[in-house]
Parts: C-alpha cells; structure tokens; sequence
C-alpha cells in the first residue's frame, strides 16, 4: 500500500475519490476488527473445551492407564493446535496493522497538513503484548496439566508392572 492522494482537482465541491479511498480503510479496519473477535472467539471455545475435557478426566478415580494416557496425548494435541491458531491469527493482526499505518489522506494544498489515519497506533513489540502472552500461559498451563497427568499415569503404571 502507497500513499492515498485525491483524484479530485484542489477545488472540487465534491470529492467522491476521497469517500471511496475511506470505504477502503474502513473495510480494512473491519478485517482486523473482526481478525481480533475471532481470536477470542478461538480462545474461548478452547478453553471451555479443554476445561470440559479436563474435568471429565480427572472424574474417574480409577480409568484404565490405557484410556488416561490416550486422553492426555489428546489433550496435548489440542493445547499444540491451539497455541498454534493462537499464533498465527495474532500474527495476522499484526500483519493487518502494519498495512493499515500505511494509508495516509495527502493534503490538497499547503494550507492543509497532512491527515494521518486514526489506525496509525503501535504494533506491539515483542514482549510488551501482555495480553498476548497471559494467552499463550493459559494455553501452557492446560498442557501441562495433561503433560502432569500423563506422567502420573506412565509412573502408575510401572508401578503396577513391577
């Protein structure tokens, strides 16, 4: 993306480019908008799954070792799978900002300064997105928990065979 300059002569009364090159940025600011809800969305039905998933195996006193590790294998895949569409739809966003600082409106004389776009905000940088990592530690902490369990049903079980 360059930058956006009217196609309108510096007098014209109306400036039907300008209103078009606005329905560009606004669609594109709906993109990420919407890039952001689905990234909660995501977040939100994996972890009530993982927390329903969770639940039900830590019910059973007693599962066979066999049924317990399949399901924490499965729940270790689940939290890969999230962390993994948790990356990639936050680098999307990211993405996204980046070309959304990009549209400037360039001014049709000097008495007018140039017109930033009001998306011209920061992208975070590695490290200060602390939402972004409370994130990936929730999504940590569910595999650890299956990883734990694993473990445990792994440590069990040779004590059984021995």
């Amino acid at each position: 993306m360059g930058k956006v300059e009217p196609t309108a002569a510096p007098n014209a009364q109306q400036e039907y480019s300008d209103a078009g090159i606005a329905t560009l940025f606004r669609t594109h600011v709906a993109f990420m908008n919407t890039e952001a809800t689905l990234i909660w969305m995501r977040f939100n039905v994996m972890l009530l799954g993982n927390a329903v998933f969770l639940g039900f195996l830590t019910r059973s006193e007693r599962p066979s070792p066999l049924l317990a590790a399949g399901a924490c294998v499965f729940g270790i895949l689940l939290c890969v799978a999230w962390f993994i569409l948790t990356c990639v739809a936050w680098g999307y966003l990211n993405d996204r900002l980046v070309a959304a600082r990009k549209f400037k409106w360039i001014p049709r004389n000097d008495a007018e300064s140039l017109h930033d776009n009001p998306c011209d905000v920061g992208v975070p940088k590695p490290g200060e997105d602390y939402i972004r990592y409370v994130a990936y530690t929730v999504i940590v902490l569910f595999g650890l928990a299956y990883l734990i369990g694993l473990f445990a049903v792994v440590a069990t079980t040779c004590q059984w065979i021995s």
